[in-house]
């Protein structure tokens, strides 16, 4: 072999290692980017597990439905569990678990999914039901008359704020409802756990079966409110005009919000009984514990 075919040997031994440290090189650097792309899922799916604790947190004590958000050809999902809850003092205390899942395709990513899981442990805490004072406190004057009981405290030219009494705006426990109505019949029922009424502007909510029952908290936005029979059980709050006659009895709170430009004086006549009741506040006010929820464990499992 002469000179010229050595170097032709040498020539294509050296295009082969070059080719393979080459190839090697290409492989290693499809590997890290598809690594890289693996770490940029699992950071989304980190923050997918934090969506469904937030959800989570909304809709305590509901579990939260495995949730798939499919773009492009990656899907993510996250879902979250709430486990039964355990009671210390006055508060209420859930374990939640939240997971976020990020699913790849083979090309470019090495296929599979990348997921991150979070426990963490929710305190959910009622509003102070020693804000709760009166057997019925109005922002106007109060006028009592005929054979009224009143077992309690009562104060007028008062000033309520909703926010502070019940640790949420009234636009959060108006979505937070259990029954919400508007404008609706007379007797309206069922009126439990968080009940919210609007009436528009010249409308009346009457309440005149004495077989008729409520209880937790009664919210009724404008309008005219006109009590005569019934009973009921919790917190009654009226942003408007109050008239309460007849033979109902209330055990609780009554609380009346109104516009002294409208209402001169909220009227209580007749023989009605209303009954300044602790444990019906207390109870009421527990259907509000998940307004006021705070993390207070968290970590990565």
């Amino acid at each position: 072999m002469g000179k010229a075919g050595f170097i032709l040997v040498w020539a294509m031994l050296l295009m082969v290692v070059v080719g393979i440290l080459l190839g090697g090189f290409f492989l290693n650097t499809i590997n890290e980017n598809a690594l890289v792309k693996r770490h940029v899922a699992s950071i989304r799916a980190f923050w997918l597990a934090e969506a469904g604790l937030a959800e989570a947190l909304h809709n305590l004590p509901s579990n939260i439905p495995e949730t798939s958000l499919p773009l492009g050809n990656i899907n993510y999902v996250y879902n979250a569990t709430t486990g039964t809850p355990f009671t210390v003092g006055v508060s209420n205390y859930y374990n939640v678990a939240a997971t976020g899942t990020v699913t790849l395709p083979s090309v470019g990513y090495l296929g599979g999914s990348v997921k991150r899981d979070l426990a963490v442990v929710v305190r959910a805490t009622p509003p102070d039901s020693s804000k709760f004072q009166h057997a019925i406190r109005t922002t106007v004057v109060l006028d009592i008359s005929g054979s009224v009981e009143i077992n309690g405290d009562t104060e007028d030219s008062a000033a309520l704020d909703f926010p502070d009494l019940f640790n949420s705006t009234k636009a959060e426990m108006e979505a937070m409802a259990t029954n919400s109505y508007t404008n609706p019949p007379n007797n309206i029922a069922p009126v439990a756990g968080i009940t919210w009424i609007n009436l528009t502007e010249g409308s009346e909510l009457k309440i005149s079966d004495n077989g008729w029952t409520g209880s937790g908290i009664l919210v009724v936005s404008g309008g005219d409110v006109h009590i005569t029979g019934g009973e009921f059980d919790g917190i009654l709050y009226v942003v408007g005009d109050l008239f309460i006659s007849g033979n109902p009895t209330i055990d609780g709170s009554v609380l009346v919000e109104s516009d002294t430009s409208l209402v001169d004086d909220i009227d209580v006549t007749g023989n009605p009984t209303i009954n300044f009741d602790t444990t019906e506040i207390s109870t009421a006010l527990s259907s509000l514990g998940f307004a006021s929820s705070e993390i207070v464990s968290w970590k990565e499992q």
